[in-house]
C-alpha cells in the first residue's frame, strides 16, 4: 500500500520501472472472492485505515476476509514481493514471526521472476517453522510491463467490487 495515497498499489509502484506486484495480489483476491457468497475481500488501504484508527503509524495487514454468516472477520493477508531476488530464510521467519502477532493468517510471499520463486518456495517447503508463508509466482503475468489499459482494468475491477457488494461499505 502507498503511504498517503488513496489508491492501491504496491511498494513496487514507487519506481516507473516497476511493476506493482502487490497491487495485483489485491486484484487477484478480489477476482478469488467473487465466487463466495459468504466471504467479502476487503482491500486496506491507508484511507481505510486512518478512518479505523487515525492515531496508527505502525504495522498492518494488507487485506482481510469478512465472513457475513458470523458479522466477523476470517482472516487477514499480508503481501509481499520482490522483483529481483528471492525471500530468504530469516526474512521469512521475521516476518512470520512479526506478522503472527498480529493476527495474520497468510503472507503471500510473490516473486515475479520464476527461478526466484522456485528458491522462495523450496525454503518455504522445507522449514516447519513458516505456517504462514505462501509462494506466489507471478512470472507469468509480469512478462511484459503494464499497460495503462491493463492498470486501468484492475482499477475497474476493484471499483465495481466495491459498488456491487453493499456490504463492503458496511463493513
Amino acid at each position: 500500500m502507498g503511504k498517503n495515497k488513496t489508491e492501491l498499489f504496491g511498494i513496487d509502484e514507487f519506481e516507473k520501472t516497476n511493476l506493482g506486484s502487490e497491487w495485483i495480489s489485491h486484484f487477484c483476491e478480489i477476482l478469488k472472492s467473487h465466487n463466495n457468497k459468504q466471504k467479502l475481500y476487503i482491500p486496506i488501504s491507508d484511507v481505510e485505515m486512518k478512518l479505523g484508527r487515525p492515531e496508527y503509524v505502525g504495522k498492518l495487514h494488507d487485506g482481510l476476509y469478512f465472513d457475513k454468516s458470523s458479522n466477523s472477520i476470517s482472516s487477514k493477508l499480508e503481501f509481499k514481493s520482490k522483483m529481483n531476488t528471492y525471500f530468504g530464510e530469516i526474512k521469512l521467519l521475521n516476518l512470520n514471526n512479526s506478522y503472527s502477532e498480529l493476527g495474520v493468517t497468510r503472507i503471500d510471499c510473490c516473486n515475479i521472476d520464476s527461478l526466484h520463486f522456485e528458491q522462495t518456495e523450496k525454503i518455504i517447503n522445507s522449514s516447519s517453522n513458516l505456517p504462514l508463508c505462501n509462494p506466489v509466482d507471478f512470472s507469468g503475468i509480469f512478462n511484459d510491463a503494464l499497460t495503462q489499459e491493463f492498470k486501468d482494468s484492475v482499477d475497474m475491477n476493484i471499483y465495481n467490487h466495491i459498488l456491487s457488494t453493499p456490504d463492503l461499505l458496511n463493513v
